[in-house]
């Protein structure tokens, strides 16, 4: 069992989902998954039993909300337990749709500290990424500008 924690901006009228509209396990999962907003520490606690967010299909938890439009995420994300699985992932992710082979953009640090920006690009497609030399960063940002996705990091 994995855990992410994000840290978030607190919405005075958040439910247990915080700022988003839903969590849904997405592909093929060991075991399902399961998000909640803890208000009095302002952050989000995922858990999930799916395999990977690589190649031509995904298996996770996915915590979301519906949105279109430009925009700039920032989180710190912190992790809970030592020795995990090191391609545990945990950041923002826009995706097309909850179909385990959707097109998608991330920006994610692994369990082991590798920080990317991932993407597929078509429907079925491998998944590709550009890896940031900087390891474990405190801050992780994914911005859209109209068709092109950066990955900041601090």
């Amino acid at each position: 069992m994995s855990s992410i924690i994000f840290f978030t901006h607190y919405d005075s009228n958040a439910q247990s989902l915080g700022i988003f509209d839903n969590n849904s396990d997405v592909g093929s999962v060991s075991y399902v998954g399961s998000a909640r907003f803890i208000q009095d520490g302002n952050e989000y606690q995922i858990t999930g039993g799916g395999a990977n967010i690589w190649g031509q299909k995904d298996a996770f938890q996915y915590l979301w909300k519906k949105d279109s439009g430009d925009f700039s995420l920032t989180t710190k994300i912190r992790w809970e337990g030592e020795g995990k699985n090191a391609h545990r992932k945990a950041g923002w992710m826009i995706r097309q749709n909850l179909a385990p082979d959707s097109p998608y953009a991330d920006a994610v640090i692994h369990g082991n500290g590798l920080t990317c920006l991932q993407f597929r690009k078509t429907i079925g497609g491998s998944t590709e990424e550009i890896q940031s030399p900087i390891s474990k960063p405190a801050f992780l940002c994914l911005e859209r500008h109209g068709e092109v996705f950066s990955l900041y990091i601090s």
